[in-house]
């Protein structure tokens, strides 16, 4: 490209926003307005910082680099639409008249059209800086902070001329190098996009916005499932994840080296060669389209859960979120690859037939299971042993589910046995990470014994939350203990560590263990330090979970786990009058052999017999 193609300056936001000369335009491999209330807070907390500091520090608050393409009367907005419409949509709160875009705007366009329908991210992000401003500026200040953003607030402005599609990625790339924050998600559509409409094994010369816009419809079809809510909002990455692992199972020889390669370092070798068939727009969009499916279908399923399946269903439908927790989240979207898989064996048009679909679906959900238990068991023995568990995982799971041609019984039996005997050390690579583990062999009990130092202690208490669960809304569960969405919650030790004897081997166990609100924790924390001993501490921390509506100071726990520990094992067993320390170590001991039982019960398919016996 040459020289005089490319203009590189600093300018203003008043430059940007005050030119009404030019009309700004979104271009198709773009994502919608989607900046969130903390994108939004920390820009105003930027802005209003250097603001209220402007007498004592006169420099300008810099905001990164900007990317535009002018193409005819047009500037197409490359990199920077989250950031130059947040601050218009700032300085239309603070009612600054002399905003001046050109009328025929894509930004102040949709501004307008979302604000009159109350509507959309626009009104909501307007509304929410609105309270930003109400909350920290007075009426008086509008004008003084509206001329301080429009003088004061500076871009890199890089702007290519008339650019094709390979010199803008061209301009990306050599921007991203330098260590700039662009974004992955438009990086991939950019560069998909070109590589689609260069393949040179499609006949028929594709038309590039028409790419773009099918891109576009996927992006937006798995953004939409936000509107599931939280717990089932799957994101772009989400979907380039699953994407990347669909394209590393169809190799002839799938490399860990991908697996740690980032999204886009991963995509950008990809896109220097030939698409392979897995890459094809066919196997993005039908990935895509699965993505949405099972997020809409789990969050049905989690609504209707039918009591008698209790505890086998919710783990089951916990798949995602519990791999995640495994010390090997990387995986954690598999499932909707092993989804994909499955259909494509059983029928490729199965999204059209929901007996088929939902079949496929509860056996992704099963394979996904076996992967966090297979990858937990690995994480909580010996930590992360990346390139033996990454190596295992795609060649005796993920490329047997997508080539494998016996049917599904024979498929996961197969992998079940591999995954034994990994367990059962016959199928290591020699590896001097696990030497010390092949000798010692697996030992779940200690590693439940001392859960509070284990590195997957967040998952053996969610396992111990679940085995404590009542009721048939998964979705609630999901939101307190993977999702955090109503409050915040700690591992409590249920008696302070503080109050143990060193001898006491329980102290960190799972059985002492338990999900407390952080609010109740802390109320906890106060009162320990005034304890002489547990029993007074137990009673303290009783009186505040159990204590009248009248007489209330502290809220009283909503959490399963704390309701169930009282029920089972306090109220309806022990008389506080005459407990002693003696009491509650003993009543811990009881819960840890319990919980020992029923977590290894989890684990059963993967191990030898448990001599652990529940204590009735």
């Amino acid at each position: 490209m040459p020289d005089e193609y490319i203009k590189t300056e600093v300018v203003s936001l008043r430059d940007v926003i005050g030119n009404n000369n030019c009309s700004y335009v979104i271009p198709g491999f773009q994502r919608p307005y989607e900046w969130k209330q903390e994108n939004l807070e920390n820009t105003f907390t930027s802005v209003f910082e250097a603001y209220s500091n402007r007498e004592k520090n006169s420099k300008p608050c810099i905001f990164g680099t900007l990317q535009f393409n002018r193409n005819n009367d047009k500037m197409e907005i490359i990199d920077g639409q989250q950031r130059i419409t947040t601050l218009y949509l700032l300085l239309k709160t603070v009612k600054y008249k002399d905003v001046c875009f050109a009328p025929q705007n894509d930004i102040n366009k949709e501004y307008e059209y979302e604000l009159k329908e109350l509507k959309g991210k626009y009104g909501e992000n307007a509304g929410l800086l609105n309270n930003l401003v109400l909350k920290n500026l007075k009426l008086g200040e509008y004008e003084c902070f509206a001329e301080y953003l429009l003088n004061n607030v500076k871009f890199i402005q890089v702007t290519t001329a008339e650019s094709s599609l390979d010199d803008v990625v061209k301009i990306f790339d050599t921007l991203n190098t330098t260590g700039l924050d662009l974004d992955t998600k438009d990086l991939f559509k950019i560069k998909y996009c070109h590589a689609i409409v260069n393949d040179g094994k499609t006949e028929k010369k594709l038309d590039q916005g028409q790419v773009f816009e099918k891109i576009n419809s996927i992006y937006s079809a798995v953004l939409d499932t936000d509107s599931l809510g939280r717990v089932y909002a799957v994101t772009e990455d989400d979907l380039l994840y699953a994407f990347k692992f669909w394209i590393i199972g169809n190799e002839d020889s799938p490399s860990v080296s991908d697996v740690k390669k980032s999204n886009i370092a991963f995509f950008d070798d990809l896109f220097k060669k030939a698409l392979p068939e897995a890459a094809k727009y066919d196997s993005f969009e039908k990935l895509g389209r699965i993505i949405v499916g099972i997020q809409t279908r789990i969050s049905q399923w989690d609504k209707n859960l039918a009591t008698k399946d209790c505890k086998d269903r919710i783990l089951r439908l916990c798949a995602r979120e519990l791999l995640a927790w495994s010390g090997y989240g990387v995986f954690k979207n598999l499932l909707y690859v092993y989804a994909y898989a499955l259909m494509q064996k059983t029928d490729p048009d199965s999204f059209e037939k929901a007996t088929i679909f939902d079949e496929c679906i509860n056996r992704a959900l099963e394979l996904t299971e076996l992967t966090w238990k297979l990858c937990s068991l690995f994480h909580a023995q010996v930590g992360q042993v990346i390139n033996d568990v990454y190596n295992s995982v795609l060649k005796n799971i993920l490329v047997k589910v997508i080539k494998s041609n016996d049917d599904y019984d024979k498929i996961y039996n197969s992998i079940l046995k591999w995954a034994r005997e990994y367990v059962g050390y016959k199928n290591f690579d020699e590896n001097k990470e696990l030497q010390h583990w092949r000798m010692k062999g697996f030992d779940l009990d200690t590693c439940l014994d001392k859960a509070f130092e284990n590195s997957r202690k967040h998952l053996f208490v969610a396992l111990s939350y679940i085995d404590d669960y009542i009721g048939n809304d998964i979705k609630q569960l999901k939101q307190d203990v993977f999702y955090r969405l109503k409050w915040d919650i700690d591992i409590e030790h249920v008696i302070s560590q503080d109050l143990w004897s060193d001898s006491e081997t329980s102290m960190h166990s799972i059985g002492n263990l338990i999900y407390l609100e952080k609010d109740i924790n802390r109320s906890f924390g106060k009162n320990t330090s005034q304890s002489k001993n547990i029993t007074e501490d137990m009673k303290r921390k009783l009186g505040i979970i159990k204590q009248s509506e009248k007489d209330r100071s502290y809220r009283t726990s909503c959490l399963n786990s704390v309701i169930r520990f009282c029920e089972c094992y306090i109220y309806n067993f022990v008389n506080l009058e005459e407990a002693n320390d003696e009491t509650f170590i003993n009543i811990i001991r009881s819960r840890n052999k319990n919980k020992k039982h029923e977590i290894r019960n989890i684990y059963a398919s993967l191990l030898p017999e448990s001599g652990v016996e529940n204590d009735t």
